[in-house]
């Protein structure tokens, strides 16, 4: 049996978090990041699987920018035998920049939803993902507009 580990990249625990001065978000620059926790201790309960014999492999996967990459490293550390990074960020930020750039020549989106698109249109259309056939290979958005949920849904994929 292989034991898939996810891995979450999030601020050190023995970091204290600050809030940006306008109160938007959190401010994650020069933040040294690390494993989750709970994510440490998956995987040292799968690494413990696999010295028992009731496991044959230990895979952790992360889905995020090329930074997450530090933290799969970590988990290969540990004493998982595979890492797999699915990176996704940086090209939904490509969409969303070339969304919000032709937005200003054709209508695509709502000009009301604009500021909030990951959370209206990214987060939304990545819903359904955990609706797609488990093997699916091809995915077909018939509509128009900017491309939602089909271009997201194949990144994500």
């Amino acid at each position: 049996m292989k034991v898939l580990v996810p891995i979450k990249r999030v601020i050190d625990y023995n970091v204290k978090a600050r809030v940006k001065a306008d109160k938007t978000d959190v401010d994650l620059a020069n933040v040294k990041m690390a494993m989750n926790p709970f994510c440490e201790i998956a995987i040292e309960e799968a690494i413990r699987l696999k010295e028992a014999g009731t496991a044959t492999e230990v895979v952790a996967v992360t889905i995020g920018n090329k930074s997450s990459q530090e933290q799969l490293r970590t988990a290969l550390a540990l004493g998982a035998d595979k890492a797999i990074h699915i990176e996704t960020e940086e090209k939904l930020e490509i969409f969303v920049r070339l969304l919000e750039k032709w937005q200003q020549r054709i209508n695509l989106v709502s000009s009301k939803t604009l500021p909030c698109v990951w959370q209206r249109h990214i987060l939304d259309c990545a819903q359904l993902t955990a609706h797609l056939p488990v093997r699916s290979r091809r995915i077909m958005d018939i509509g128009s507009g900017a491309g939602l949920p089909g271009l997201i849904l194949a990144i994500l994929t």
